[in-house]
Parts: structure tokens; C-alpha cells; sequence
């Protein structure tokens, strides 16, 4: 009831949902983002960056499907690369802990000093990317620029 049906703009302090509200998960997501060194967690990637976490999304994808896992859909965050795995879970304790184990794992195998499986996306209340948007970290700078997230075939 606190936006029935319309968007409300939030400010901090203002409340969201909560882990709480969410009934049932439908998707799992696995975030792929480049390590962009000290100080510079605020910009884009660059495009060699991005690239990375691709390569690694594919990785983590090869490597879920040998373990049984369905194609999830891929799209890119417009930094680096989301996995979205469609699953069909009640929001309980034991599917919070299944999907935080699963990117714990996923991170001690495929994060590198160059990559990071993000470990903190596994709460069913957590805010994820509205693919179409445009992230902007930093300057719209020619090396690191600005980049509109969408989904994208997985080839």
C-alpha cells in the first residue's frame, strides 16, 4: 500500500521492500563485475573490463550446466554481466542459504584480483539492475563510458 499501482520516488531512510515481502523467488542472479582497481569503484568499466567479465559469465555458465543447472538468461549491467538463473524457490531460510553457498562458491572459483562473482546479491529483498537504464558511474569518459544495461543472447 505504500505505492499501489504507480512508481514513488524513494529517498534514503525511505522503505523498500524487504527480504520479508518477497513470497516465492523466480530467479537467481549471479553478478559478474571486473575489479576496477583502488579508487575507482565509481567509474565504468573499460571495454577490455567488460569483456572480462563476459568471458567469465561464460565460464560460470559452462561450469552450472556440467552441475545440472538450466541456461539462464545473460544481460549486461552496463559495468559488467549479469546470470540469471529462473527457479522456481519459496523465500525461506534454506533457499537464502542454498543461493548465498552457490555464489560463495562460485566466487572462491572464478574471482580473480581482475574479476569478482559479487557474494552479496543472495537476499530474496535485493534491488538488482532495471535492464534499459543507463549506468552511470563516473564521467562519461571515452575509455570508461557510460553504458545501457540489457539482456543479451548467450552465444
Amino acid at each position: 500500500a505504500r505505492a499501489m499501482n504507480r512508481l514513488k520516488g524513494a529517498k534514503k531512510g525511505t522503505p523498500t521492500a524487504t527480504d520479508a515481502d518477497i513470497v516465492r523467488r523466480r530467479w537467481v542472479l549471479v553478478d559478474v563485475d571486473p575489479v576496477r582497481g583502488v579508487g575507482k569503484v565509481d567509474v565504468s568499466s573499460t571495454v577490455d573490463e567488460l569483456r572480462l567479465s563476459v568471458e567469465t559469465a561464460k565460464a560460470v555458465k559452462e561450469y552450472n550446466q556440467a552441475g545440472g543447472m538450466p541456461d539462464p538468461r545473460m544481460a549486461l549491467s552496463g559495468n559488467g554481466v549479469h546470470l540469471l538463473y529462473p527457479v522456481d524457490l519459496p523465500n525461506d531460510d534454506k533457499s537464502r542459504d542454498d543461493i548465498q553457498g552457490l555464489l560463495n562458491m562460485l566466487s572462491r572459483l572464478f574471482s580473480t584480483p581482475k574479476i569478482k562473482i559479487d557474494v552479496s546479491v543472495f537476499n530474496a529483498g535485493r534491488i538488482t539492475k532495471l535492464y534499459g537504464t543507463v549506468a552511470r558511474k563516473g564521467d562519461n569518459h571515452p575509455l570508461r563510458p557510460w553504458r545501457r544495461s540489457e539482456l543479451i543472447p548467450m552465444k
